[in-house]
């Protein structure tokens, strides 16, 4: 979805990119919750006791959201720098190979086409 973010952008898609940013917030809620290691989720109204209070303040913390150029790039920005560096510090702990070139050429992409930097170091801890 984030490398998708110069096409809704020269389309002026804002309201589908927002669309996107809802997949990456899920994607960052699920990601959240694995961190937890619960073992029992319940349904999807049980989210206050699935994560810590600390993953509460980094949602809490994420831009909202309106269908403005500005608005739609600074939500993909934040919700990459929560996600990926915890996506890859996790993949690390589980001996899981991260896909370091598909960042870099998507970052790479990104600042071709939209002249953003990445929000997060890419260099290896």
């Amino acid at each position: 979805m984030l490398g998708l973010l110069p096409v809704a952008m020269g389309r002026k898609e804002y309201f589908n990119a927002i669309t996107g940013v809802f997949h990456l917030r899920n994607l960052l809620v699920d990601l959240l919750i694995e961190e937890t290691g619960a073992p029992h989720r319940g349904g999807a109204l049980h989210l206050n006791r699935l994560i810590t209070a600390d993953q509460k303040e980094l949602l809490a913390s994420l831009p909202p959201l309106t269908p403005t150029r500005g608005s739609v790039i600074s939500a993909h920005l934040a919700y990459a720098a929560a996600y990926l560096p915890r996506a890859r510090e996790m993949a690390e702990r589980l001996g899981i190979e991260w896909p370091r070139r598909f960042e870099l050429a998507t970052w790479g992409h990104l600042k071709h086409q939209l002249e953003v930097e990445p929000p997060y170091s890419l260099r290896r801890p």
